[in-house]
């Protein structure tokens, strides 16, 4: 009898050292394994969206000539944009025969947010900016309806702010002031 009580407490020594020893390393066990899983999703969601932007890089790079047209029609620095129109504005009145007499002013400014209602959300502030140009030309009808011509179909977005006549005795053609805006950002 002796003999099957140590037989039995053997037993349950090996049941107690196995549950109290070997449960927890096969629980941890149980959960590293489904971490590992986790991860295993993850890093495939993470080689698919690498992937997908892999793809669109690609599928961008077939339309790099219309990118850059649209970089050169809202160019990114500001002072680069302002001499840009200013050299435009020269090469375009001279190829519509109109005489550059005077530039007078030009500016580069943050565009004004509209006014906010009570209880309304905050408008985001705009990263573009406002690039206006102020000058005079002179010149016909005819070649002053070239130049506007030539400021609608070029890449750059440009819009005639201002446009004025003035005409004086001793010349022949008269002055147009013209004030032009162009963004950045």
């Amino acid at each position: 009898m002796s003999k099957l009580i140590f037989i039995f407490l053997g037993i349950v020594a090996i049941l107690a050292i196995g549950f109290f020893l070997l449960w927890p390393k096969y629980q941890k066990f149980n959960e590293l394994r489904v971490n590992l899983g986790n991860k295993e999703l993850e890093l495939q969601y993470v080689q698919d969206y690498y992937a997908k932007n892999e793809k669109l890089f690609e599928d961008l790079q077939e339309y790099q000539g219309q990118i850059s047209k649209i970089e050169l029609a809202l160019p990114d620095d500001s002072s680069f944009a302002a001499i840009s129109l200013i050299n435009f504005i020269g090469n375009a009145s001279s190829k519509s025969n109109l005489n550059l007499k005077e530039l007078k002013s030009f500016s580069v400014t943050s565009p004004t947010p509209l006014a906010q209602t009570s209880g309304a959300p905050a408008q985001p502030s705009s990263k573009i900016k406002n690039i206006l140009v102020d000058f005079t030309v002179s010149g016909s009808y005819f070649n002053l309806k070239n130049f506007i011509d030539a400021l609608e179909n070029s890449a750059k977005i440009i819009e005639v702010e201002n446009l004025s006549f003035k005409t004086e005795k001793e010349e022949a053609a008269p002055s147009i002031d013209l004030k032009v805006k162009t963004f950045s950002y």
